[in-house]
């Protein structure tokens, strides 16, 4: 009742005051009347957000950056290779399209990241990173073959205890 008497009474004031608060929330401002000012913040917002999406954050050293760049040309280099989309990598991978090309344009990735790029492209995490394979290494693959033309476990114990032996030694 108490309504209804404060909407008899105030009725043109009330609810013109109603409509233009739901006008404000439900409408945008539309570019015509936007100020020169507005429309030039907005533009100076895009292409600052655009510059930000290829510039890779500051690195701690000239090192890293150079580090974080080759391992993203590796990982367009493969994905190239292979015959995959960004759009392919990025699924797989489980990140977006755009952070994907971030990537590659040497961003700073996590291990999970990378171990995850590594498999969509069917290489070896160490590949991407550059470092060379341990079973590339001669020494080791002499090692290796040696390894399985041992016959005996007694054997195979014997030679486990001089190499931890020798490793001792040598620190």
């Amino acid at each position: 009742m108490l309504l209804c008497f404060a909407t008899a009474l105030y009725a043109d004031h009330w609810a013109e005051a109603a409509w233009d608060r739901v006008d404000r929330k439900r409408t945008k401002p539309d570019a015509r009347d936007r100020t020169p000012t507005e429309t030039r913040n907005r533009a100076d917002r895009s292409a600052a957000a655009a510059l930000m999406a290829e510039t890779p954050p500051p690195f701690a050293s000239e090192e890293d950056r150079v580090f974080y760049a080759e391992v993203g040309t590796t990982i367009r280099r493969r994905r190239l290779e292979i015959g995959l989309t960004l759009d392919e990598v990025s699924t797989a991978v489980g990140v977006s399209k755009p952070m994907m090309h971030k990537y590659e344009m040497g961003w700073k990735l996590s291990a999970d990241s990378l171990v995850k790029i590594a498999l969509a492209l069917d290489i070896m995490p160490s590949e991407l990173l550059g470092t060379p394979d341990p079973y590339e290494q001669p020494e080791l693959r002499r090692l290796l073959s040696a390894w399985g033309r041992l016959r005996t476990a007694a054997s195979r114990t014997a030679i486990i205890a001089l190499v931890d032996e020798l490793s001792i030694d040598m620190s």
